[in-house]
């Protein structure tokens, strides 16, 4: 197995936050119990060296450098989560106190747990950090050992959490090398080349994964290629992290056994109401109107990605915007998806640029309206809507002149109307 003696992995994931306007990254759970699983079973990392940090510990950088002190191989620290940025380079990692308006006294400076993780030698620091604005990590300094970082994208870019698939984009593709294994490299995968195969992806929003560090720490051996010709990969099949991951997802296709002789016609209730499907997601990317403004074609996904969809438009402070699309008569009542603005530093200053947005039925109510500033720069979307309207979304920037901003709709889909019960009391009533 390629991790030596004597390694540890420290694993921190934020998936909920108090602030309520914080959004929640289910997914960041599922990378922890993927991560901490290929940990264990193809880098051969003993259950008692892979840690799940308490984040919610005001004592958590305590925490973090009695374990880091203990260890004398490789230490690998991952965070997944919300990141914040104060000043030119400071990054926080977010925690459930943090407030988006006060990061610096509610998160976790990187910088600090930079110094307790090299506060005694190891031999080799590894961090991958899976969060907006990671690329301000590689700027970060101090004593102690040199630290080698792989960030999910630069110091100014935000990388895609999707809020229906298990895991956050990164770390999927991160976790589909290990599983599956590099062509055209050695029997063992170095962190190094996990960096140069992500770096050669094609990222939502434009984000690159960028890298830092010295390079015999980069040549660092973590997980068996299971792809090389020849090898033979064992597993260790039984190992788990050192302590229970939260959350039990059931498979999709579920079978449920009743127990009882008298349960038949709560059975076949069940048997059919498992077998209902809901109705096909209807994306909003074929359901625009034609406006003026034709919708903006370079943040599309790849058509490699048929599933993911992103439309968009270029906004100035003089102008409104206003598209529109119907909404068909089946599916029904959620629109889903990401709103999120681009306000470029150079043209469209922090303090004074603003997106606002307002989705409404065309001569009816106001369905929902929010605020995107440069620090808050995307939302989820979950708007009630109804069967047949024309539903408009009016954009307003507010800003100096000469700002040039970018509104987009990521992953936008009509989702069909109606719960699985009353589907079924449909089909049951005819």
């Amino acid at each position: 197995m390629p991790l030596p003696p004597g390694s540890r992995a420290l694993l921190m994931v934020t998936a909920k936050y108090d602030d309520p306007d914080i959004e929640r990254l289910p997914g960041v759970l599922r990378n922890r119990t993927d991560l901490a699983r290929a940990l264990t079973r193809y880098a051969g990392l003993p259950r008692d060296r892979c840690h799940v940090l308490d984040t919610r510990d005001h004592d958590l950088l305590r925490q973090i450098k009695d374990l880091a002190d203990d260890t004398s191989g490789v230490l690998l620290f991952y965070f997944a989560g919300h990141g914040f940025y104060e000043g030119v380079s400071d990054l926080y990692l977010g925690l459930p106190r943090t407030r988006k308006d006060a990061p610096r006294y509610s998160a976790i400076s990187y910088a600090d747990v930079r110094a307790a993780l090299t506060a005694r030698r190891k031999k080799a620091i590894i961090v991958v950090l899976d969060c907006c604005w990671s690329g301000r990590a590689h700027k970060a300094s101090g004593d102690g050992q040199a630290v080698w970082v792989l960030s999910a994208g630069g110091e100014g870019e935000e990388v895609y959490a999707p809020l229906r698939r298990r895991n956050t984009e990164f770390t999927h593709a991160l976790l589909e090398a290990v599983r599956t294994g590099l062509p055209g490299v050695g029997p063992e995968l170095t962190a190094a080349d996990l960096a140069a195969h992500l770096s050669s992806l094609t990222w939502h929003f434009g984000a690159q994964p960028t890298t830092s560090g010295p390079p015999d720490a980069g040549a660092t051996k973590l997980f068996p290629n299971r792809r090389h010709v020849g090898r033979e990969v064992r597993m260790n099949r039984n190992a788990e992290p050192d302590e229970p991951l939260p959350f039990t997802f059931l498979p999709r296709r579920t079978k449920i056994r009743l127990a009882t002789a008298g349960s038949a016609a709560l059975a076949g209730v069940l048997a059919a109401l498992f077998a209902l499907a809901p109705p096909e997601p209807v994306r909003l990317t074929d359901l625009w109107r034609p406006v003026d403004l034709p919708p903006l074609t370079d943040d599309v996904y790849r058509e490699s990605e048929p599933s993911k969809s992103s439309v968009g438009w270029e906004l100035t402070p003089t102008e409104q915007r206003a598209p529109e699309f119907t909404v068909p008569a089946d599916p029904g009542t959620r629109l889903t998806g990401r709103i999120r603005a681009r306000l470029p530093a150079s043209s469209c200053p922090a303090g004074d640029s603003a997106v606002t947005y307002t989705f409404e039925v065309v001569g009816g109510r106001a369905l929902e309206t929010g605020r995107l500033t440069s620090r808050a720069t995307s939302r989820s979307l979950r708007v009630a809507v109804a069967s047949g309207a024309v539903v408009r979304l009016r954009l307003t920037l507010t800003a100096p002149a000469g700002c040039r901003a970018q509104l987009y709709l990521d992953d936008a889909e009509l989702v069909g109307s109606g719960s699985y019960l009353g589907r079924l009391r449909r089909e049951l009533t005819g």
